[in-house]
């Protein structure tokens, strides 16, 4: 009975035309493709749908500022405003009502950006500091008054770690100007703002515990105190541009030093992004996520930020967390784009298999075009299976850079210094630093030169496998087709032509400036002409010849042959016949 089925199927084969069954396959491979195109599941990037999704019923950016007006937070109000406005987003007036129909608040409350009365109590009165709107914290804690009244009062505290941190004020600094030295006023400010902060418990427990630790190693440790001084100059720097009520919460969702360093340093060369990533870092309480998101993807990060305090604070909690960035992508129904989100490895292992179900196709889609012509039995079952399996691993491959196209990741470079200049820090101005964002690799453009330079190898493919196919189908002697097979080499060499012509094109018009300077984008067509004709020549070519031999061997001596010399003659391959 198997015997039978197979001979069934072999004959039901043998009625399909391999022009049919190229175009079946061709349908079916387009049909996979798309398919998996649309799915919003990808392994290193993240699709547009799945953050929408994530960020439904959550708080938004604006319904944050205005909650925390109603609370009275003036402060966190207008950092979350300002970033809704740079956004673009509606009701932003809405929250300037909010803010203007708050009642007469006391001078402490407006320099501290919100109502804090332990804090308060530990300060002289701030009236002089309130003929601004924008209080930031370190001109809370710099006047003398200020020092002054906070040494007594935080010295008669009962924490240990305040203790210890105020012992720091005597440490032999390398960075900053000793407290007890003229020009020492910032380094006292700064520490008594850091043990306010730990009074107050407004530390996160893993940061409090780790920078007690180092005031105690600091006397006797070297690395130690070089730590804790890099600590107050982050914290110098972020107190300059936030109020005592946003930098304390900030201070509550940093979960270590490492975090906050990273924030800072972001801050200090990305200026005009901070309302961005405050925002983004106080909506989803992982700040370490949202500093990721700018300083491994730049721009595209910034993007997804973006984004992401559009749709929500779930959107952004989401992108914190997965650590990939945003990327474009086509739209999707949203019940497929929760089903993502619930299991994202599980779509995404199916989107893969469904590529790979494609390039498969796709290769047995260009194997039937190259057999046009050419009866079932002509061919063993199993011939061209390794060529076969090469092609499909160069278009799945193909499918899966295109769909999921990748910016590269910022380079490891070291932090710029960060030096202190304490005259302008006893003065009440803005420090502003320039950036300069590195250029992602993975542009559009870079993708359709990638494509134009596929398709183009394609065609060379094609058309090399149909002139193999051609000279194998002739009705002459083995010898007469083998060498016109070897007339034809360099025609199987032409995908190699090609691509050292697209490369040296390509960084012609790069050195001409007719095109963006885009290495990736000029090498990528050199190595796909390696790449098609190791594919011809290995997995089509030497597979002809090899039969081709043979063939040669099994016909045994012809009628041809010279008895003389015993050799076969070669027939002239342009002889019309």
């Amino acid at each position: 009975m198997p015997a039978n089925c197979d001979g069934y199927i072999l004959a039901l084969k043998a009625t399909i035309p391999w022009k049919r069954r190229a175009w079946v396959y061709l349908i079916l491979a387009l049909t996979s493709a798309v398919i998996a195109w649309f799915i919003p599941a990808r392994w290193r990037s993240l699709h547009p749908a799945v953050l929408q999704v994530a960020g439904q019923n959550s708080m938004g950016l604006v319904e944050g500022a205005i909650r925390t007006a109603q609370q009275q937070r003036v402060g966190l109000s207008t950092r979350l405003n300002e970033a809704a406005t740079a956004l673009g987003l509606p009701g932003t007036n809405d929250v300037a009502t909010a803010l203007a129909s708050i009642p007469n608040r006391a001078p402490e409350s407006i320099a501290l950006g919100g109502p804090d009365p332990a804090v308060a109590a530990l300060l002289p009165p701030l009236a002089e500091l309130t003929a601004t709107n924008q209080v930031s914290a370190f001109d809370v804690f710099l006047p003398a008054a200020s020092r002054a009244k906070l040494r007594a009062r935080l010295g008669e505290s009962r924490s240990p770690g305040v203790q210890v941190l105020l012992k720091t004020l005597d440490l032999p600094t390398q960075q900053f100007v000793p407290a007890n030295q003229p020009g020492g006023q910032p380094f006292e400010a700064v520490v008594l703002l850091t043990a306010t902060l730990y009074e107050r418990e407004r530390f996160s427990p893993t940061m409090a515990r780790t920078l007690r630790e180092l005031a105690e190693q600091a006397p006797d440790n070297r690395g130690a105190q070089q730590r804790l001084e890099e600590l107050y100059l982050n914290l110098l720097s972020l107190s300059r541009r936030l109020d005592w009520s946003s930098l304390a919460e900030l201070a509550r969702i940093v979960p270590d030093i490492s975090t906050f360093e990273q924030f800072a340093a972001a801050v200090r060369a990305n200026p005009s992004d901070l309302p961005l990533l405050y925002s983004s870092a106080l909506l989803s309480g992982d700040a370490a996520g949202v500093t990721r998101q700018l300083n491994e993807f730049g721009d595209v990060g910034r993007r997804g930020l973006s984004q992401g305090l559009r749709d929500g604070a779930g959107a952004v909690r989401l992108l914190g967390s997965e650590g990939r960035p945003l990327l474009p992508g086509l739209a999707c129904p949203d019940v497929l784009a929760q089903a993502v989100q619930r299991a994202p490895a599980a779509w995404a292992f199916g989107r893969s298999a469904l590529f790979l179900v494609a390039a498969i196709l796709g290769g047995l889609s260009l194997r039937a075009f190259s057999r046009i012509g050419l009866p079932e039995s002509a061919s063993a079952h199993s011939e061209g299976t390794g060529s076969l399996y090469l092609v499909a691993a160069f278009l799945g491959g193909f499918f899966m850079i295109a769909s999921e196209p990748l910016p590269s990741r910022r380079s490891k470079t070291p932090p710029p210094k960060f030096y202190l200049d304490s005259a302008a820090l006893t003065k009440s101005t803005a420090v502003a630093n320039s950036s300069h964002p590195q250029k992602n690799i993975m542009e559009p453009t870079t993708l359709v030169t990638l494509l134009i330079f596929g398709v183009i190898q394609l065609v060379v493919y094609v058309i090399c496998i149909r002139k193999i196919s051609e000279i194998t189908r002739l009705p002459d002697p083995p010898s007469v087709r083998l060498k016109l097979l070897e007339n034809e080499e360099n025609l199987f060499d032409a995908g190699l032509y090609v691509g050292i012509a697209g490369t040296a094109a390509a960084l012609v018009m790069q050195v001409l400036q007719l095109v963006e300077a885009n290495l990736l984008a000029a090498y990528s067509s050199n190595l796909m002409g390696i790449i098609s004709v190791a594919v011809i020549k290995i997995g089509h070519v030497r597979q002809a010849r090899r039969r081709l031999i043979l063939e040669s061997l099994a016909a045994g001596p012809s009628d041809s042959t010279d008895p003389a010399s015993g050799q076969v003659p070669v027939a002239n391959p342009f002889t019309f016949r």
